[in-house]
């Protein structure tokens, strides 16, 4: 159950928030906006203010707006002004009310990221360990879930990223000499690392830095042009055949269904998703 109600008000804000910007883009420019609906299927509540009538509909997985004059026929259009037709206006108009909507997804997860970053501080990874594979060289040298690592072969690790390099820039054929904080006490752990990997997970966050709001529009920044060109990578994929279109795109089932993942995993991963 919580897992549709985490998917259903994904899409309810994004498609709303979609479908709003045509809306208001089209009001600007003089198109007449017939019906700005939230959902499908059979209307549940409605509410005439002006010329649009404002909807909430059965089915919440996605929206519409009605134009008039934008795929219709000319009995339909025959009591509106020529003025107010989506068809009589210039291309540039058509061109920023059909762009409007996808514009406005940008804006919503760019105000997401940024006022996430500004609240609750920039995620940053450290090396806590948070998991030993059973059988792997860590464990076999006494390496435990919840060691926190100092230092690999003398040189000082502070997160994730930096242990991961660490690791890698030591030669197969040496031993890797971990400095690691247990329970508050320093312990130094030798590892032998013939083939295969080490055998240790980490992936804990933490929080630094909120209220900042020069640099939580930069992480904001950084993590939708992060989004953009895994996306990008993604569609070259697909277009070598390196991967399956149907493991890539996500229609809104797929959405509902990851949502209540990310939810799981917490508030955080949740709204990023």
């Amino acid at each position: 159950m919580m897992t549709l109600l985490a998917g259903l008000f994904v899409l309810t804000v994004v498609v709303s928030f979609h479908e709003f910007s045509h809306l208001l883009i089209a009001k600007l420019n003089g198109v007449k906006v017939r019906t700005y609906s939230i959902g499908f299927g059979p209307i549940l509540l409605r509410k005439k203010i002006g010329e649009t009538e404002y909807c909430l509909s059965l089915l919440p997985l996605g929206g519409y707006v009605k134009l008039a004059g934008h795929g219709e026929s000319e009995d339909e259009c025959k009591n509106d002004s020529p003025s107010e037709l989506f068809c009589s206006k210039t291309v540039w108009q058509r061109m920023a009310i059909i762009a409007a909507g996808p514009v406005s997804n940008y804006l919503l997860a760019l105000g997401i990221f940024t006022g996430l970053y500004f609240f609750a501080g920039t995620p940053v990874s450290t090396s806590k360990i948070m998991g030993v594979v059973e059988n792997s060289p860590a464990m076999q040298a006494g390496i435990q879930k919840g060691d926190i690592i100092l230092e690999i072969n003398k040189k000082p690790v502070e997160n994730w990223e930096q242990t991961v390099a660490a690791i890698h820039s030591v030669p197969r054929d040496e031993d890797l000499d971990f400095l690691i904080n247990r329970n508050n006490t320093q312990l130094q752990i030798k590892l032998k690392l013939k083939s295969g990997p080490v055998g240790i997970m980490g992936g804990e966050q933490v929080f630094k830095d909120p209220y900042r709001p020069i640099e939580s529009v930069k992480s904001g920044v950084g993590y939708l042009y992060f989004l953009n060109k895994e996306s990008v990578l993604a569609f070259k994929k697909m277009f070598q055949g390196k991967v399956r279109a149907q493991d890539s795109l996500a229609g809104p089932v797929a959405i509902v269904s990851l949502s209540g993942q990310m939810l799981r995993m917490g508030l955080y991963a949740y709204i990023l998703w």
